[in-house]
């Protein structure tokens, strides 16, 4: 009697595991594309430690902000082990509904990502998790920051 309770337990335990916390979707296996939010009220630039470097709320300047995302829609992919936390995040909202959020980070010299830095977002499954990245280029990251009124903010991270 005890055997085909061990056995039972045994199987519990091997298929309970190792997939995507309770709520979240999936990782999809091919790229997405990037889900615009709308009617965006207000855009928090944030560094990584929650500071407000900034906030939005103009919409000539919100309109340039989401006219440079529809610029990078395509190619976004799950990472297995993550990215670094971008050195900032903008997190958009209409009123007080939180939208979503995209990041801009460098990665280190000894990363093996060949992509100077990334972005990285939760608009690839509209304001859900996982989180989903691209590569970018050094000029894009220095369009992003000069977007933001930040030319000279460092997107350097310790993380690869």
């Amino acid at each position: 009697m005890r055997v085909p309770l061990a056995v039972a337990a045994i199987s519990m335990v091997m298929f309970s595991g190792c997939g995507p916390e309770d709520g979240e979707p999936a990782p999809p296996a091919t790229p997405r594309t990037l889900i615009l939010p709308t009617n965006v009220t207000r855009i928090d630039v944030s560094a990584p430690d929650d500071h407000m470097l900034k906030q939005i709320v103009s919409r000539p300047e919100i309109e340039r902000i989401l006219a440079f995302l529809a610029g990078h829609r395509s190619g976004w992919k799950y990472s297995n082990v993550g990215f670094p936390t971008p050195p900032v995040e903008l997190f958009f909202y209409s009123g007080d509904h939180r939208l979503g959020r995209f990041g801009a980070g460098r990665y280190r010299a000894d990363c093996r990502d060949p992509s100077p830095g990334y972005f990285e977002s939760d608009l690839a499954l509209n304001g859900q998790l996982p989180l989903h990245g691209i590569g970018a280029s050094e000029a894009d990251l220095s369009a992003f920051l000069a977007l933001l009124g930040i030319p000279n903010y460092s997107l350097d991270t310790n993380d690869c």
